[in-house]
């Protein structure tokens, strides 16, 4: 009967961590970028884009996206980040992280080091069809 139990209460442990989805709050701010470049291989594509941020100024991204093996929806990602403001002050960054496609939409989840010292987690939200992302940035510290 114990083992009946410890299994029911296993079961009500699993089944409650996997309905709580990941949530991130805090201070961060929201960045909007365009697409301006996608090329595609075998071991998957390369995007870049650009945009405007406050703090930032100009912000020019590439995100190098591997697929995952036997998946064309998921992998890993790498990239880089140049900014320049509008008084010559020049951020550079390295990204790292994970991606996932659903239909249009595809996700990325990056942890950011700047040459400022800077860390931050972001959440980026591409719609691949219009080329157009909104980037929900936390600094880390």
């Amino acid at each position: 009967m114990k083992l009946l139990a410890k299994l029911g209460a296993l079961a009500l442990l699993l089944t409650s961590v996997s309905t709580h989805a990941f949530e991130v709050s805090g201070e961060h701010f929201v960045a909007k970028f365009e697409v301006t470049s996608m090329t595609s291989s075998e071991n998957g594509s390369v995007m870049t884009s650009e945009g405007t941020v406050d703090g930032y100024g100009k912000v020019y991204l590439t995100h190098e996206l591997t697929t995952s093996i036997g998946s064309v929806t998921t992998g890993s990602m790498k990239g880089q980040a140049r900014t320049m403001d509008a008084d010559g002050n020049y951020v550079a960054a390295s990204l790292q992280g994970i991606w996932r496609r659903t239909g249009r939409s595809l996700e990325i989840i990056s942890i950011d080091n700047l040459s400022n010292g800077t860390r931050n987690f972001a959440m980026d939200t591409y719609d691949v069809v219009t080329g157009k992302g909104q980037f929900d940035v936390y600094p880390v510290d």
